[in-house]
């Protein structure tokens, strides 16, 4: 734990933006004991909206995000911390002031991290939401500071995943018939598990993220020796927010959980079958990458005909249901995101000339990715960036390389896509997975 705990930091400048928009939380106090300054007030406003809106397409106000504050601010100072830590950091500033709010923000972290690695080490820790969500804000922070370090991301993974073990947090408790004075306790140990699952969804959809730079995803290689047990998660995880806001959820909002079920579980899929493909990558070539890439094929047709209605939606012209739409799209986006790094997992270079199915895969992103983005509009969800991000990397056509750029709001691969176009035009327009590895990495 402590190999992560001191995490390098820099300060760095940081793309502005408007800072207009963002208002303070209004005289925000937490039961916790914490008191907020004004930079802490404005830099949580952030986290309700223009981050939230980076981790997940629903409304900030009944999001993950939103919960995981609430608690931070009633129950844990050790999560506030860490999301101050990462907010303080994710919030845009002038110049002037970017590099003190982000030693601000890192001195939470350090508190925040010294007061994990207690919870971790006693036995009588029962807020396993909190640490489950620290885990989540450690992770968000590490990946925004200066320098990827494959190591202590590596460490996080593992960390987790045996807590997640130890506690049997994994695995849900079926079975239990709770007398009716115990209905309310056991009403509430409901939605608290709930949220827990749909962090531990979280924690896998960031291991995956992390096996694109070449980190070993340990939690999701858990659920691939146990499916089971990730059916079991998904499952609990979709009253999530239901059963957390409770009376208040709006029922536009259940509506929303519904029609999310299917790319959702598309998404899941996925996440695991990219562990896969940078598994693929990392293999020497005599181990038997000809059989991991048919297996993986084969995978990529299953998932077609499964979600064959995901794509429907994805790019059908209906206006009723734009968030419906708008998560199909996204997820079909890194269907075809995915094919493309496995064609260049292997010996073969982004941007290099293609196979007719390459360039039609590339032809099938963009297009469901202006379903999601048309008129110059941008969709900051992290998965949807990534794919645009891989486009942009496969392509040479200069008008879709303006039009991806334009698109690519999140901070670091739009700053290592300028570092990959400027090595592109230096080697005949080709970059290999490797390098684009380094310079994500160093950005």
């Amino acid at each position: 734990m402590s190999a992560y705990a001191r995490t390098y930091y820099s300060p760095v400048s940081f793309e502005l933006l408007p800072i207009a928009n963002i208002s303070p939380t209004r005289g925000t106090v937490p039961e916790n004991g914490m008191s907020l300054t004004i930079n802490e007030e404005l830099a949580l406003a952030h986290y309700r909206t223009a981050f939230s809106l980076s981790q997940t397409t629903r409304d900030p106000k009944w999001s993950t995000p939103a919960l995981l504050l609430l608690h931070g601010l009633k129950h844990s100072q050790m999560l506030l911390h860490l999301i101050l830590a990462v907010s303080l950091h994710d919030t845009p500033s002038d110049p002037i002031n970017v590099s003190r709010i982000r030693q601000t923000g890192h001195k939470h972290y350090e508190k925040g991290t010294e007061q994990l690695m207690l919870a971790l080490q006693g036995e009588g820790f029962s807020d396993h939401l909190a640490v489950v969500a620290s885990f989540y804000c450690i992770h968000m922070y590490m990946s925004r500071s200066n320098g990827t370090i494959i190591p202590k991301l590596d460490q996080l993974s593992l960390t987790a995943t045996e807590h997640l073990k130890k506690y049997n947090l994994i695995v849900p408790i079926y079975g239990q018939s709770p007398s009716t004075s115990t209905n309310k306790k056991s009403t509430k140990e409901r939605a608290e598990r709930s949220l827990i699952a749909r962090m531990i969804m979280w924690l896998l959809k960031i291991d995956a993220q992390g096996s694109f730079l070449g980190c070993k995803p340990s939690l999701v290689n858990y659920f691939q020796a146990h499916p089971d047990h990730l059916s079991a998660v998904q499952a609990e995880s979709r009253l999530a927010l239901q059963l957390n806001w409770g009376t208040e959820y709006p029922i536009s909002q259940s509506i929303r959980d519904i029609e999310s079920c299917l790319p959702v579980d598309m998404m899941t899929d996925m996440l695991v079958l990219c562990c896969k493909i940078s598994e693929f990558g990392e293999a020497p070539s005599n181990t038997g990458t000809s059989e991991m890439l048919a297996s993986l094929q084969k995978e990529f047709t299953a998932l077609e005909i499964r979600y064959g209605a995901v794509f429907y939606y994805g790019s059908s012209d209906m206006t009723l249901q734009p968030a419906m739409k708008l998560n199909c799209a996204s997820s079909a986006t890194m269907f075809y995101a995915l094919q493309i790094y496995l064609a260049r997992s292997g010996s073969s270079s982004f941007g290099a000339e293609g196979t007719p199915d390459i360039k039609a895969v590339l032809s099938q992103l963009l297009l469901f990715g202006m379903h999601i983005c048309p008129a110059g509009s941008q969709q900051p969800v992290y998965e949807f960036q990534w794919s645009l991000f891989i486009a942009a990397v496969e392509t040479n056509d200069m008008i879709h390389q303006e039009w991806l750029q334009a698109r690519i709001s999140n901070h670091r691969l739009r700053a290592a896509l300028q570092r990959i176009s400027s090595f592109k035009r230096s080697n005949l327009g080709t970059i290999s997975l490797s390098k684009v590895r380094e310079i994500i990495q160093a950005v």
